[in-house]
């Protein structure tokens, strides 16, 4: 099953209490959100940006489902790394005052 074929089953119940949403991880890299959209972002990608969304779920939909679990009012897919697909990764670094932070840097998976 690809993602499309699930996003268009899935039911998209909204009202004052609950909105559905649809998140797309990648298999095999920790806490890595590629892609997620709900009742306030489209599938489009309005939600896109250069470190929390790097792709919209119309870009993953061709990709095959690795598994997927009901989550609070929707679901969450996970999909197979793929050649040149762009991930977050947590770096340390130090800042100007010696201290020890974390940031999100952008990767990409070669295989």
């Amino acid at each position: 099953m690809v993602i499309k074929d699930l996003y268009v089953l899935m039911e998209k119940k909204n009202d004052d209490y609950t909105h559905w949403s649809f998140t797309i991880y990648v298999d095999g890299i920790s806490h890595n959100i590629l892609a997620y959209a709900n009742a306030y972002y489209d599938i489009d990608g309005t939600n896109k940006n250069e470190l929390n969304n790097l792709y919209s779920v119309k870009d993953l939909f061709n990709h095959e489902i690795v598994s997927f679990h009901p989550s609070y009012d929707g679901i969450s897919v996970k999909i197979d790394k793929f050649p040149d697909m762009q991930y977050t990764e947590l770096e340390a670094y130090i800042d100007e005052n010696g201290k020890e932070k974390y940031r999100d840097v952008v990767k990409v998976w070669k295989d």
